[in-house]
């Protein structure tokens, strides 16, 4: 038997330096996997830290919003929702892991204007043993569940391609936004070629007011004439839309309002169709009322509303301010309700005498015909009938509007008699009354008011009249065949102040609304700062302007070129272009004016949302372009939705607001 070779033995030992480089190899291997392993779970850590960091800022987000509902809860529940106020130290509420505050019209909440209610909401929640809150604010109005210039419990119907009605914002760049029509029934547009909120789109078009001639785009606060294209079948939506009020399906509370349509809302109608058009595009496109533009329509509660004649008969009965001009008429009393003579002889009187006004409330009890022009003075005049304002005459109702007080008195209120009379008179050309509460004006003539213009069965504007207001309308229906409001190749010009709906001293309604930076900002960026990784961009946050009355004029604002509406100023300088951010100049923000597109400043991106999936950038993107805002789609590891192009802080700051107001989500980003 043959003995194993040595050299193969040996040839399966490894030599010692070998052994060692494979120990090194192997150490060096598992050195790799534990580094890698480490940095992973690094990774995991820090995004799940960044996921708790944003669970706690949307919570204190919600919370915050919580707290803005419970102190609107509690302005609505108040007997006098206009003077409700919290304490200075505000309210706190321990909600879940965390707790919302809430001030009204105390502490931190000012700077929405006067007469408007001021609403702050803080919401917190702990993390990592900081607190991280968030912030939001909100403008509002009490005494009134709706926001509406124009609203008709009945039918509201647009007669004629004559007709030009302008619903404007009162001041431009205070809260609200554009100026809403509503009804309980219909809105008809009797004539396709009507105009509502028809900007000069043919030719430029100049309206006479109080304040001078001017054109009539200056209502809404544009210098110039705006550049859009009012073709529906090119542009059914045109970007200047978002200017404008909405048009609102109400629908009461309980019960039901019954319409031609048959629907359970109000429905909108164009001419003798019995079709509710269902969106603007539609109105405008498929049924090609051309001149015609609002925001959007869309559907609301509204519960109807009503004043008590009574309680304004008491207010002139206690009304003393014209007992001298009582005493001159011989008129053996000093309050100021009147019967149909006595205040015939007092029309008379101040016609003669245009130095002399009346005072304080006005409570006149029968129906009355004014055939001579007259400047009644700063007052509220309730009618027990109808009023009619006839023979071309001009009829002037002006309130002090520099105060609260001359903002929320009431215009005109025709109440009609508790039973008005079964035998219709015919009244200027056609309109037939019996005292049930009408307000009718008449052709030719000028209707000048502020304040609230209310009825009890409706309100007519005929041909070639012009109806001048600030404030608001609010025209009920007595079961009649009267529409609640009708414009018959009129013009209509209605800048909508929201305080003139505090009158009816019931609800709340919220104007505009906007996130602050909150308490824990800072405590929030120490504690991403650990955990975030470096970035292409960091968002920067934009800070609110300086609160301030919502009734100054901006120090850029040059003075009122003569003719000038005073509040068409705030725009002075601005190109209304899509593409330069003119969403931002046209957007409505609680505590500041539009600011030009300038050369020569650092700019922002305006940022809607980052997405890591294409299916939910596109569909922000198209939700962004139905409400006509130009949308980019940046891509990178997230694809960005930007809206418009690069941008001054000011403006970008407002068409943030804007977009939030609208329910998206808004970032400043700069621009490189």
């Amino acid at each position: 038997m043959s003995r194993p070779s040595s050299v193969s033995a040996a040839a399966r030992v490894m030599p010692r330096e070998e052994q060692g480089i494979a120990m090194i190899a192997l150490l060096a291997a598992a050195l790799i996997v534990t580094v890698v392993s480490i940095a992973l779970i690094g990774l995991m850590h820090t995004d799940l830290t960044h996921a708790s960091i944003q669970f706690a800022v949307a919570r204190s987000f919600y919370l915050a919003q919580a707290g803005l509902a419970e102190a609107k809860a509690q302005v609505s529940a108040a007997a006098d929702p206009a003077a409700y106020a919290t304490p200075d130290r505000g309210v706190t509420v321990p909600y879940g892991s965390g707790r919302y505050s809430f001030w009204v019209d105390a502490g931190p909440a000012e700077g929405c204007g006067p007469g408007l209610k001021t609403l702050e909401a803080l919401g917190e929640t702990d993390f990592l043993g900081r607190t991280i809150g968030s912030r939001v604010r909100a403008c509002a109005v009490g005494g009134t569940p709706m926001l509406t210039a124009l609203f008709g419990v009945g039918n509201v119907q647009f007669q004629g391609a004559g007709s030009r009605v302008y619903l404007a914002p009162y001041q431009v760049g205070t809260p609200g936004g554009g100026a809403s029509l509503g009804s309980l029934t219909e809105i008809n547009f009797a004539d396709p070629d009507t105009h509502v909120n028809a900007l000069s789109d043919a030719s430029t078009d100049l309206v006479t007011l109080r304040d001078g001639t001017f054109a009539d785009y200056q209502l809404f606060g544009f210098p110039t004439r705006p550049d859009y294209n009012p073709n529906p079948e090119a542009d059914p939506v045109p970007w200047l839309s978002s200017v404008f009020g909405d048009i609102i399906k109400a629908r009461p509370a309980t019960g039901l309002m019954l319409n031609r349509c048959g629907t359970s809302r109000a429905c909108v109608t164009v001419a003798d169709g019995l079709t509710d058009v269902q969106g603007i595009s539609e109105l405008r496109g498929a049924d090609y009322v051309r001149h015609v533009y609002f925001n959007r329509i869309r559907e609301d509660v509204v519960p109807p509303l009503a004043l008590d004649p009574e309680a304004f008969r008491a207010q002139a009965a206690e009304n003393t301010a014209n007992a001298q001009i009582n005493k001159e008429l011989g008129f053996p009393k000093e309050s100021s309700a009147y019967d149909l003579m006595e205040f015939y002889r007092i029309v008379a009187y101040l016609t003669a005498h245009p130095s002399r006004a009346l005072e304080g409330t006005i409570f006149v009890d029968g129906s009355f015909q004014f055939i001579q022009s007259v400047n009644l003075g700063d007052i509220t005049l309730a009618v027990r009938g109808d009023l009619i304002v006839d023979n071309k005459a001009a009829l002037t109702i002006r309130h002090d509007l520099s105060t609260v007080a001359g903002r929320r008195a009431p215009g005109i209120l025709a109440f009609g008699y508790p039973d008005p009379a079964r035998r219709l008179t015919t009244m200027c050309r056609g309109q037939r009354v019996n005292g049930s509460g009408r307000l009718v004006v008449c052709p030719g003539t000028v209707l000048t008011v502020d304040g609230l213009v209310y009825t009890q069965d409706g309100m007519a504007v005929e041909p070639g009249a012009l109806v001048d207001q600030i404030g608001a309308m609010y025209h009920d229906n007595r079961g009649t065949a009267n529409p609640s409001f009708a414009s018959r190749n009129a013009t209509v010009v209605l800048r909508f102040d929201p305080l003139a709906l505090s009158v009816f001293g019931k609800g709340f309604a919220i104007l505009s609304w906007q996130q602050l930076p909150g308490p824990g900002v800072a405590a929030l960026a120490a504690v991403s700062q650990a955990a975030t990784l470096p970035s292409p961009e960091t968002p920067t946050p934009a800070p609110p302007p300086a609160a301030k009355s919502a009734l100054d004029i901006p120090a850029h604002a040059a003075a009122p070129a003569r003719g000038q509406v005073p509040h068409a100023v705030a725009r002075q300088g601005h190109h209304a272009l899509a593409s330069q951010g003119a969403h931002a100049a046209v957007s409505e923000w609680p505590d500041g004016e539009p600011v030009p597109f300038m050369v020569g400043r650092s700019r922002y991106h305006v940022q809607a949302g980052a997405y890591a999936h294409r299916e939910f950038a596109d569909d922000l993107a198209r939700r962004l372009r139905a409400r006509g805002y130009p949308v980019t789609l940046v891509e990178g590891p997230l694809i960005r939705v930007r809206i418009g192009a690069p941008m001054i802080q000011e403006a970008a700051q407002r068409l943030a607001a804007e977009l939030r107001v609208k329910g998206f989500e808004a970032t400043l980003i700069p621009a490189r």
